[in-house]
């Protein structure tokens, strides 16, 4: 099994180029999911509070490792988010002290992120806050924020106390939403695009044009959903998160980038 493909966040840590997310998964079907991912050779797990499923995901990456000695934890990127009703300093605290105690049995988290900027400024300011902390505790890795537009982007970057750029915004990507502008905005301030969706939530398996480059692939080319995952706007901080409920999903999701 190759390596995961990964890239430099400006925090100097590094993240896997395709991760799994999980939203809608079960919890009673995390664990062995979490592990046929990790099996087929994904290494990057984005889950989140209102996935309901935080701590399942953690006890398969850490079933996973605990299998064969020689895999290592820090091989493995565990995303996950602090939900709307959260924001504010103290309800951020609490939330990244459920999370980390959900997380426990891997030890700490990758990757934190604002679920979305649904609230307030002064609650924005006050969760960040509490992320740049946790970053600064080294209980968590990386932090970012999730469908944050240039609007929120510049207020964040405008905070007067700020001390931990966001190393990732999260929203959803796809060649039928490219939205340059705000990716523009992302690279030219050192934050990288993590897209969702980049199957496009599964609306577009009949479109010509991917029907078209498919029948081009000839019998043994890949699956449309392979052929929209991998493209998209590309740069050297760009990642891409499919969601994986299906088994038979999971390997052919991982390798379309080596088309």
């Amino acid at each position: 099994m190759a390596p995961a493909q990964s890239f430099l966040l400006n925090t100097g840590r590094r993240i896997p180029t395709v991760g799994l997310g999980v939203y809608k998964t079960p919890a009673d079907q995390c664990v062995s999911l979490v592990r046929e991912a990790l099996n087929v050779g994904y290494r990057h797990i984005d889950s989140a509070a209102l996935y309901y499923n935080e701590e399942e995901v953690c006890e398969g990456i850490s079933q996973w490792l605990a299998e064969d000695p020689s895999r290592k934890r820090e091989d493995i990127f565990y995303t996950t988010k602090i939900g709307d009703l959260f924001h504010g300093y103290e309800k951020t605290k609490n939330a990244i002290r459920g999370s980390l105690e959900k997380a426990r049995k891997i030890g700490y988290i990758d990757l934190i992120l604002i679920h979305s900027p649904q609230s307030d400024g002064e609650r924005r300011h006050g969760s960040w806050k509490v992320l740049e902390e946790a970053y600064e505790a080294g209980t968590v890795k990386n932090i970012g924020v999730s469908n944050y537009g240039i609007k929120h982007l510049k207020e964040l970057l405008a905070y007067p106390d700020l001390k931990v750029r966001p190393a990732i915004n999260q929203f959803e990507l796809h060649p039928w939403l490219q939205r340059p502008e705000l990716v523009g905005f992302c690279r030219e301030h050192d934050i990288a695009v993590e897209a969702y969706s980049p199957l496009a939530r599964g609306q577009k398996v009949a479109d010509p044009v991917v029907v078209k480059i498919d029948r081009h692939q000839g019998p043994a080319g890949p699956e449309p959903r392979r052929v929209r995952l991998r493209p998209g706007p590309r740069g050297p901080r760009d990642s891409q998160r499919p969601r994986g409920k299906l088994y038979q999903r999971l390997g052919p999701n991982n390798v379309s980038f080596g088309l």
